[in-house]
């Protein structure tokens, strides 16, 4: 819901030329996800906001080779594969500082409080601008690269030999 008020929020103020896309099954009936639509209706973006519902693993690729930025304020990532996924592609992130993933980011995304529409929305705002679009694509490709499945199999198989 933060992401869906920052974005009418920005809507509000103008220049806004990118929609938004959210990707992710939603349960049209649950009181969460008629809250949404309440929210996209409460701020006149019906025709800017679309909901996908699930999209399959190349969907996905195909979004974060082509979005504008990933907006990830999530409240309940574990570790942030989302993150690191966009990254990978070049993809600017903007994602929650207050939890574990504005430690996996780094300083290589936009970090925004993510009880804060507003500071979502500024988040936003500068990966609409495109020079920071940039600076943010390639600080993230760069991170991502520290992170590795076989890196991550090297470590813990140290662990493992510490024990």
């Amino acid at each position: 819901h933060g992401i869906i008020a920052a974005y009418a929020s920005l809507c509000k103020q103008g220049d806004v030329t990118e929609d938004l896309i959210i990707a992710g099954k939603l349960h049209h009936e649950s009181a969460y996800g008629k809250k949404l639509i309440a929210l996209v209706k409460e701020g006149n973006i019906e025709d800017r906001v679309h909901f996908l519902g699930h999209v399959t693993d190349a969907n996905v690729s195909w979004l974060y080779q082509n979005a504008t930025a990933l907006v990830f304020p999530s409240l309940i990532e574990g570790f942030g594969f989302p993150i690191v996924e966009a990254m990978d592609c070049g993809l600017p992130v903007i994602t929650s500082q207050g939890s574990c993933l504005g430690e996996v980011a780094g300083d290589a995304a936009v970090l925004v409080d993510e009880h804060d529409p507003a500071d979502i929305a500024r988040g936003m705002a500068s990966c609409m601008d495109e020079h920071m679009r940039e600076v943010y694509r390639e600080k993230g490709f760069a991170h991502a690269q520290q992170y590795s499945w076989e890196r991550s199999a090297t470590e813990f198989g140290e662990l493992l030999g510490e024990l």
